[in-house]
């Protein structure tokens, strides 16, 4: 078995004391918003490619969203590991990817939906980058509700920084709602709207359930 992927979208950095690297320069983020640190899908949507003949059917195409923590449970599940096929503990969404490798359907909306509620039957997954591990604020969280897809994907993006902060990095509201499916460019924040609140709340709740504290990243 062959898989290819990215922990990240590309990245851009300049500084006095090292190279420049110029994420725009490939175009490798196809348009999306965002890079590296980031949680806008630039940063963090990259390509899954799994290779394995004779059990991963060739040019197949999942449109299932997945997350590399879910690599952990797939790869124990496929050395034989018993239990492996199930999240660690209750604040883990992870989940192994091997059914929808090898059983992949034929990629319609029927599909889509059967293996989205099979793989998160909590309805969500979510992402956290905190860019000093030593301190919540400076972490930000995108938690996705998959119970619509593939008509619908959302995803709210909860900073944790001031409102200063905030503005200085681009960031200027605390709270950002996307529907990824019609706007994977994420032009239009619906956090705001009168009509998603429902959406904003769920996620929220749904995000106390999920979130890592920054105390879980820390060495020892």
């Amino acid at each position: 078995m062959v898989v290819f992927t990215s922990d990240n979208g590309p990245h851009h950095h300049e500084c006095e004391d090292s190279p420049v690297y110029d994420g725009n320069f490939f175009e490798s983020s196809a348009g999306l918003r965002g890079k590296k640190t980031t949680l806008w899908e630039g940063g963090t949507r990259v390509p899954l490619i799994v290779a394995w003949p004779g059990r991963v059917p060739a040019g197949a195409v999942s449109r299932v969203p997945a997350v590399l923590t879910d690599l952990a449970p797939t790869f124990l599940e496929l050395a034989g590991v018993p239990g492996s096929g199930v999240p660690y503990n209750a604040s883990d969404a992870s989940a192994s990817l091997v059914g929808v490798w090898t059983s992949p359907g034929t990629g319609a909306d029927a599909d889509a939906a059967r293996d989205a509620k099979l793989l998160r039957p909590r309805g969500a997954f979510q992402l956290e980058v905190c860019r000093r591990p030593e301190s919540d604020d400076s972490c930000a969280t995108a938690t996705y509700l998959v119970d619509e897809f593939p008509r619908k994907l959302h995803k709210l993006i909860k900073f944790e920084a001031d409102a200063a902060t905030r503005k200085e990095r681009g960031e200027p509201n605390a709270l950002e709602l996307y529907e990824l499916v019609g706007d994977p460019l994420e032009t239009s924040d619906l956090a705001g709207d009168a009509d998603a609140a429902p959406l904003v709340r769920r996620a929220l709740e749904v995000r106390g359930t999920l979130r890592v504290s920054a105390d879980r990243l820390r060495p020892g």
